[in-house]
């Protein structure tokens, strides 16, 4: 299936592909002389390897023509010579992307799954935990993937090492399919921050998405 979604919001341009092509699919359809293979060569994994070539094809129908990708040190990617920003998440059988040429923008996306409560205590302080499980039977599993991907997103437009989760990044209590946006708030700074993230949830994965204004 190719492009999945495809949206705009503000100034920045988003996207979400669903991976059912082969890793050749992909690979016929980058044509520009980047080192391409070269990069591929450093992969073992044939998950990143597809992973890596439907990304360029994605970034290309958002942007518009084909393009490397650049990593800070920290691995956050962008765009060489430009000034657009750029946004990249993976999940199991999914690629999104967010570019904006004006403001810092983040994009998460999680394949819809239960192992999400396993690892619920890394990120959530105990105020959200009281949110999400009362009662139990109230969306729980969308607010938990919903409050990852928020607190993933808002994390890469904070551009800020050793964040905790669960201390330093709250997601405001709202209702699944209800609301249509939510807050999260951005602590462990003398100026805290509050960010707007809207979503979609269905069932088989949860994103998220905000520019940083």
């Amino acid at each position: 299936m190719p492009l999945l979604k495809k949206w705009i919001q503000q100034d920045a341009v988003f996207g979400i592909w669903q991976v059912t092509e082969p890793f050749e699919w992909f690979r016929s359809r980058l044509i520009s002389p980047y080192p391409y293979d070269e990069e591929l060569l450093s992969f073992k994994s044939e998950t990143r390897k597809l992973e890596y070539v439907a990304t360029r094809v994605l970034l290309h129908e958002l942007y518009g023509k084909e393009t490397s990708i650049g990593h800070h040190d920290s691995g956050k990617p962008f765009l060489p010579d430009t000034n657009t920003y750029l946004t990249i998440s993976h999940t199991q059988g999914y690629i999104a992307i967010g570019i904006c040429p004006s403001a810092e923008i983040g994009i998460d996306i999680e394949y819809r799954s239960d192992r999400i409560r396993r690892i619920q205590n890394r990120f959530l302080s105990k105020e959200e935990t009281d949110w999400y499980s009362s009662p139990i039977t109230d969306n729980a599993i969308e607010k938990l993937l919903l409050c990852w991907t928020a607190k993933e997103t808002v994390y890469k437009v904070m551009n800020k090492e050793g964040v905790d989760f669960s201390r330093d990044i709250t997601v405001h209590p709202f209702t699944p399919y209800k609301d249509e946006w939510f807050t999260v708030s951005e602590g462990g700074t003398l100026t805290p921050k509050e960010h707007l993230l809207y979503y979609e949830i269905n069932e088989r994965f949860a994103c998220t998405w905000t520019v940083d204004r």
